[in-house]
């Protein structure tokens, strides 16, 4: 069997079984409203008022975080996340003036020193969240080992005592740190760079998203690269925002709810396209797993989703019943 088959085989089952769960996570979150009611429905009168007095909002921007946010050719920033937040935008009025592409790290310092507001295509950890508040994840993608396809495949713990590149700062730098501490660990500014780094046999492998992976291959006509192992690792990317801005938060966290499953599907086939890996393994029997992997956790992310969003109903109707109660017990106006 031709490797470029196997390839194709490969990431058919993982992207067919990954969009399956990508598509039941929106399903579940995405409520039965038309586009009309659901621009309408998007904000409270609190929330536009309070958006009508704040603003504009600067977004840090990764420089090179293809598919999710990168430069174009013109400088301006593009990608899944970008296009994301430009239909909140339009469903609710946000603000935003994106600032000029950073490695990840400095953005991350940038927004502690209060010079940025919201962030796109970052996970929750623990460090983070002691300065940014997530909005839910709109996507999730595996993290994978890429190596050279002249060397044998690898997992990272076979890897132990051999140059690995990671994206310095990314929620997956710290756990494979923590779990695979004799891999000689790289830090490095992005996933080109690490990609680079293994094309060039300056490291032997890198752990990188499977979504960069696809983007960066075909951007920049890297080869001789493949996705040998799982890192065990899934990127479940969200916005981001300061933490003494809780309403900006939750007003996009507003916007992603009215998104109907068209629009946002819209969005994932344009940047999520399996072609450009090519480039994996021609034995990969962990890609079926992978793939349920991703069914899985899309499938418990959507009905995670789904059960705040119900809460969130129950509560306000909650609300109005007490509201509706207070007023009928109240004694008639009047001096009768």
């Amino acid at each position: 069997m031709s490797t470029g088959r196997s390839a194709r085989r490969f990431w058919g089952r993982c992207g067919r079984l990954g969009s399956l769960g990508l598509c039941l996570c929106m399903c579940l979150w995405t409520p039965g409203l038309s586009a009309a009611a659901a621009s309408a429905a998007a904000l409270t009168g609190a929330q536009r008022d309070w958006l009508a007095a704040h603003g504009p909002w600067r977004l840090g921007t990764e420089r090179d975080h293809g598919p999710f946010v990168f430069a174009g050719p013109d400088g301006q920033m593009q990608g899944l996340s970008i296009d994301m937040l430009r239909l909140v935008q339009q469903r609710t009025g946000l603000r935003v003036n994106a600032l000029p592409g950073q490695p990840l790290a400095q953005v991350l310092q940038a927004a502690e020193r209060g010079e940025v507001d919201v962030m796109s295509s970052l996970r929750p950890t623990l460090e983070r969240a002691r300065s940014l508040i997530f909005t839910q994840p709109y996507v999730a993608v595996p993290a994978v080992v890429v190596m050279r396809r002249t060397r044998a495949p690898l997992g990272l713990p076979e890897l132990v005592g051999q140059p690995v590149a990671v994206g310095q700062g990314y929620a997956v730098e710290s756990v494979v740190r923590a779990r695979h501490p004799g891999v000689l660990w790289q830090p490095v500014a992005d996933d080109l760079a690490a990609l680079r780094g293994v094309a060039e046999g300056r490291f032997a492998a890198a752990v990188v998203d499977a979504a960069s992976l696809s983007f960066v291959v075909k951007q920049q006509g890297l080869t001789g690269l493949a996705a040998t192992a799982e890192a065990n690792f899934h990127y479940a990317l969200s916005f981001a925002v300061r933490k003494d801005l809780p309403e900006l938060r939750d007003i996009l966290e507003a916007g992603f709810r009215v998104l109907t499953l068209a629009e946002r599907q819209v969005v994932l086939d344009r940047w999520l396209l399996p072609s450009a890996l090519a480039q994996a393994p021609a034995a990969s029997p962990w890609a079926t797993r992978l793939g349920w992997a991703l069914l899985l956790g899309g499938a418990l992310l959507g009905l995670a989703l789904l059960g705040l969003a119900l809460l969130g109903r129950w509560r306000r109707a909650l609300a109005a019943s007490a509201a509706a109660g207070a007023d009928a017990a109240a004694p008639p106006s009047g001096t009768g």
